[in-house]
């Protein structure tokens, strides 16, 4: 059950990151006119950038986890948020995200984990 609802939230989380780069449709970084970017392997993402599907997901991920087995594991929290930290700052290092984008991402991202979690709490506790 805690495979299909993290399968579900991944899909929740980085489907809401698409409709809120087409609904903003703010340009990337790497997109900006203007705006000189340094790029890695002249990588430059999609268009939009406003929020970040990889700070989301990886948010969401991290905090699902805390939630889930944060009493049992009270250190999960020191390695799952460094992590999802880590993969966020990539996409700044990369040229395709604002820090605000990522930000956005990770304020979205953890509040779907937290969601989530408490509802695979709920579901355990009936089932």
């Amino acid at each position: 059950m805690v495979v299909i609802l993290a399968a579900v939230m991944i899909l929740v989380s980085d489907q809401l990151s698409n409709l809120a780069k087409e609904t903003f449709q703010r340009l990337r970084p790497s997109h900006e006119p203007g705006l000189m970017v340094h790029l890695v392997n002249a990588y430059k993402g999609g268009e939009y950038g406003f929020y970040s599907g990889h700070a989301t997901n990886n948010f969401s991920i991290a905090v699902f986890m805390i939630v889930l087995a944060g009493k049992r594991f009270k250190w999960i929290w020191m390695i799952a948020l460094p992590y999802a930290l880590l993969i966020s700052y990539t996409r700044v290092y990369l040229g395709v995200h604002f820090p605000g984008d990522i930000l956005a991402g990770a304020i979205m991202g953890s509040l779907i984990g937290y969601l989530f979690g408490r509802l695979m709490l709920y579901l355990k506790d009936i089932f």
